[in-house]
């Protein structure tokens, strides 16, 4: 075709739709293809794997391509240590071991309990990934697999080869703009949320315990010195979001203007004592924030209701940087501590309280000081109230979008003469203050804030999650009506322990699809095709999963026989 004089505009078009794979099957099928269609790149990926580390290094030395790469994705979990786990093969385990060992499927017990709660959580997901369990790998096969990339991941650490690789890539990648720290890149087993060099080499059925996002405590004495203290002293559980921040630091003559710490489910998080003031990590922040043009910030955060008064100062001292990083436009928090998931299976009866309930400190020390260039907010597992979520909008007059992830709302209601305050999931009042007391409604089309919410039920699996966002900026900006559930306030009998004549409690109903009236759709960010409009629907139910357990099998599940 392309010898054929295709035009170039009508073949480019059509590569647009080809993902990286497809295009290098076509440029090999001839001379021409190879000339004409070029690889999609733009972006790398590192980790401590040295076939990452390999291909980010050979794209740097390629001048066809480094100019190209604008983001720098950075898998920041971790194998088990090799040290730590037996041998592959069982004649070079002793004897006094083997009780660790299924000598029936030859392989150590933790790695079979762990690969099923993989395979057990694929199989909740209902994906695509899933008919790949039936040409799985042996669990032997599997774990000598494993044990070569844990042996390859300790040569990585004890060379910090990850942490050259990346001072290397800011000085080989000129248009590099955005640094990614991920502690979900593996995703879900056959279904991970980056295709990583490494993990689109692993062999088909390859059966693994993905590896754990809390990250890898080790001593960061390749990172900080200081002779006055003892090194041992220097520990941190995230090698990659230290390394980084340190290097871009240190290294000052970058172009990166957006930083990103993705959240997991099931990731502990940063405690904000990594930013007190006496810390290598706040003043490498510092640095990073007062970069000239630096835009863009997400970091989640673990943090609950009781701090310490330390921990309190460490968050003033994060917000006052914030505040003051004048470039600031895209601006993401998350609090994993009220990343509450919505109970899909009960009605949640909540008794109003009478005295004020208290916010995230994110939230309220957001609040007294926005960046008031903000274009982009996205708020996640935060505690705020409404009503100063709606004022901190008013003075956000350049916002084009905002995200509300799994958030928790605080409200009031007189009741009797007494002032009650609630906690509640749904959205609804909030919507609602927004359309009555702020000129969005009065913008012009280009100027609306586009507002996004996501749920995620407590059944569901790791990664899906429901999405409304057309219905509601119908209802903010044209006649829709009021996309969510307005939650239910009942009188009961009076109880001689409540002080007020009357009893009150908040009812809200308790499954996703009820809270938001059929609206949204059900996505899936390890799987990109999967969309499912709540309207249509269905729960799983047991009986209509693929595999089934049976303890006796290879991986402890078998196809269900219909």
């Amino acid at each position: 075709m392309a010898e054929q004089g295709l035009p170039v505009e009508l073949l480019d078009h059509i590569i647009s739709y080809l993902p990286n794979r497809d295009i290098k099957n076509l440029r090999l099928t001839s001379v021409g293809f190879g000339n004409a269609v070029r690889l999609r790149l733009k972006r790398v990926f590192l980790s401590a794997n040295p076939l990452n580390i390999q291909v980010l290094e050979e794209i740097a030395e390629s001048d066809k391509y480094r100019k190209d790469i604008v983001e720098l994705i950075w898998d920041d979990t971790y194998l088990m240590e090799v040290k730590t786990i037996t041998r592959p093969r069982i004649e070079d385990v002793p004897p006094k071991k083997h009780c660790h060992i299924d000598l029936d499927r030859r392989c150590p017990k933790w790695y079979l309990r762990k690969s099923e709660e993989c395979i057990e959580a694929l199989i909740k997901s209902n994906g695509k990934g899933v008919d790949r369990l039936a040409t799985a790998m042996s669990p032997e096969a599997s774990y000598a697999y494993y044990y070569n990339l844990a042996e390859q991941q300790r040569h990585i650490l004890e060379s910090n080869a990850d942490v050259d690789a990346f001072l290397y890539a800011l000085k080989r990648f000129p248009s590099l703009s955005r640094v990614t720290i991920s502690p979900k890149a593996h995703g879900r087993l056959f279904m991970p949320m980056y295709e990583t060099p490494m993990i689109r080499a692993f062999p088909p059925g390859f059966v693994y315990p993905l590896p754990p996002p809390g990250g890898l405590s080790q001593k960061a004495d390749f990172l900080w010195r200081d002779e006055a203290r003892p090194r041992s002293r220097y520990t941190t559980m995230w090698r990659g979001f230290c390394s980084a921040l340190h290097i871009l630091a240190k290294h000052g003559n970058h172009n990166i203007v957006e930083f990103v710490v993705e959240e997991c489910r099931n990731c502990w998080g940063m405690q904000p004592d990594l930013f007190n003031s006496t810390g290598h990590t706040y003043a490498d922040l510092v640095s990073l924030l007062r970069a000239p043009g630096f835009r863009g910030l997400h970091l989640p955060f673990i943090e609950g209701g009781c701090w310490k008064e330390r921990t309190l100062e460490s968050l003033q001292r994060f917000y006052g940087v914030v505040k003051d990083t004048k470039s600031l436009k895209n601006y993401s928090v998350s609090n994993l501590c009220f990343d509450y998931p919505w109970e899909d299976e009960s009605w949640p009866r909540e008794a109003l309280s009478y005295t004020d309930d208290p916010m995230d400190s994110h939230f309220s020390l957001l609040a007294k000081s926005p960046p008031k260039k903000l274009e982009h907010l996205t708020l996640q597992g935060l505690r705020v109230n409404k009503d100063k979520l709606v004022v901190v909008l008013s003075s956000l007059p350049s916002l084009r979008t905002l995200e509300l992830r799994f958030m928790n709302f605080t409200a009031h209601r007189n009741i009797n003469g007494h002032k009650c305050s609630y906690r509640s999931f749904s959205p609804a009042e909030f919507l609602s203050d927004i359309r009555e007391k702020l000129d969005w409604r009065g913008r012009s089309v280009a100027r609306r804030p586009k507002v996004t919410v996501f749920f995620r039920g407590r059944s569901s699996a790791e990664g899906q999650i429901v999405k409304v966002d057309s219905a509601i900026n119908d209802f903010l900006y044209g006649h829709g009506e009021n996309p969510f559930y307005v939650p239910e306030i009942v009188e009961f009998d009076c109880d001689e322990s409540v002080p007020f004549p009357e009893y009150w409690m908040r009812v809200e109903k308790g499954t996703i699809p009820e809270l938001c009236c059929g609206n949204g759709i059900e996505v899936d960010e390890f799987d990109p095709s999967h969309e499912r409009p709540l309207q249509q629907l269905g729960f799983t139910r047991e009986e209509d999963k693929a595999y089934i357990r049976d303890k006796d099998a290879l991986w402890g599940f078998v196809p269900r026989l219909t």
